[in-house]
């Protein structure tokens, strides 16, 4: 099958390329003003368009950007400790096997027992380490034993992820008696009023999403107080953080409050220090770190020949699942465009687009139905796509913890992957 389309793929890039050759002609030597459409004369050039400091500039050491991982490198990241060696409740050691996992990450061992005992604790880990089951596995079980705890609130800064946390909330609570609710924008008010009636115990959320439910008073949480923030980092930027301060005075008085991620922001400091009372800090990894197995390298084109360079990779049928990010949904309408006009099998993600077609096209990849997803970075936190093949940076990300969110995407549990980022020659 993969041949096939590599043909396909082959011979409308030749197709494209006589036409383009021979439709071409020959052009005074003078430049043309865009806009008047009359000669420009040396005096009076045009002035060049101010770049977006966000798009494309590189604030990242190239040095970072290229590792080749050794054997010891390529270990798989588990620890010697097994679910069935700590304290669970029986129907969450079944639930566990039949999600097909055996031993904890050193995230999941490290954060159990502070988690469990009702501390407030931060968890930095590698992208890919299970964060998730990390504070998910132990709340459960304390709610399990204590049955005075109220419930659970847990925020998320995009909509992929918070459907991602909730099915792996809803596969753990399987048989306990406990259940879920997802709230995201993009779907119909309607839809949240029928979930909210479920009196759900785990409630996962945008802020967005949360915060509108409040303000119409649809959804009341004065009986929350465990605050879970994941990617607590991107939550308490300047976008989310006074969101997060609004949601966190509606609740009841908080008993428990966990942040983690991959990634640290030594300027939100003073902030998690007003959230965090005494806090365990849990860190399987020092939050700039990328996984040891993820290959990374730099992709050099000439100008005006990116497009190009990105086809000539495409030609390699090693590049099974791939995920290519650029800054902005502009940037990322323009490849789509231009990949499926090459009958590359693509498809987009972004924030301009509705909520079902995104999770239809992330499905669709997932599937392995597509081999190509551009996105900007919605698609970069927290997202567990199995086989992710190749993660390709069209675009230099602004700084370098976006870059470790990226291309987490790939080498995900302690596999292989590959990431690329293209920088001009």
């Amino acid at each position: 099958m993969i041949d096939d389309y590599l043909c396909t793929f082959q011979a409308t890039r030749v197709s494209k390329r006589n036409k383009h050759r021979s439709g071409r002609k020959k052009t005074q030597s003078k430049k043309y003003s865009s806009k008047t459409n009359k000669p420009i004369s040396g005096k009076h050039k045009p002035k060049k368009p101010k770049s977006n400091p966000k798009s494309g500039t590189n604030k990242i050491p190239l040095k970072l950007l290229v590792h080749h991982p050794g054997k010891r490198d390529l270990r798989l990241l588990v620890s010697d400790t097994s679910f069935e060696d700590i304290q669970l409740a029986e129907q969450l050691k079944r639930n566990i096997r039949k999600m097909g996992i055996t031993h904890m990450t050193p995230i999941q061992k490290d954060a159990f027992n502070p988690v469990l005992n009702g501390n407030d604790t931060m968890g930095i880990a590698r992208t890919g380490t299970g964060k998730t089951i990390g504070f998910l596995l132990p709340l459960i079980q304390r709610k399990l034993q204590f049955k005075e705890i109220g419930r659970v609130l847990i925020l998320v800064p995009t909509r992929e992820l918070a459907l991602q946390v909730e099915e792996t909330c809803r596969q753990l609570l399987e048989d306990t008696g406990m259940g879920s609710s997802c709230f995201i924008g993009g779907r119909s008010i309607k839809h949240d009023i029928e979930e909210i009636k479920n009196d759900s115990t785990f409630l996962v959320s945008t802020t967005g999403r949360m915060k509108d439910l409040l303000n119409r008073r649809y959804l009341d949480i004065r009986d929350v107080n465990v605050l879970v923030l994941d990617e607590y980092d991107r939550m308490l930027d300047m976008g989310f953080a006074k969101d997060v301060k609004l949601i966190i005075s509606k609740m009841g008085e908080r008993k428990q409050t966990l942040l983690f991620s991959a990634t640290i922001d030594g300027k939100l400091k003073n902030i998690v220090h007003d959230l965090l009372e005494e806090p365990e800090i849990v860190k399987a990894s020092s939050g700039k770190e990328v996984a040891r197995t993820i290959r990374q390298d730099i992709v050099r084109y000439e100008a005006n020949k990116k497009f190009d360079k990105l086809l000539d990779l495409l030609i390699d049928p090693s590049l099974e699942k791939v995920l290519i990010f650029c800054d902005t949904r502009r940037q990322v309408e323009n490849l789509y465009e231009q990949l499926d006009s090459y009958a590359v099998p693509v498809d987009q993600i972004h924030g301009d687009k509705t909520q079902a077609y995104r999770k239809r096209a992330l499905e669709k990849f997932k599937k392995g139905e597509l081999r190509v997803l551009v996105a900007t970075d919605v698609a970069s936190r927290g997202l567990d796509i199995d086989e992710v093949s190749h993660v390709i940076n069209y675009y230099i990300p602004f700084d370098y913890e976006t870059y470790i969110h990226r291309i987490g995407r790939t080498g995900r549990a302690g596999k292989g992957g590959i990431a690329w980022t293209f920088v001009s020659a």
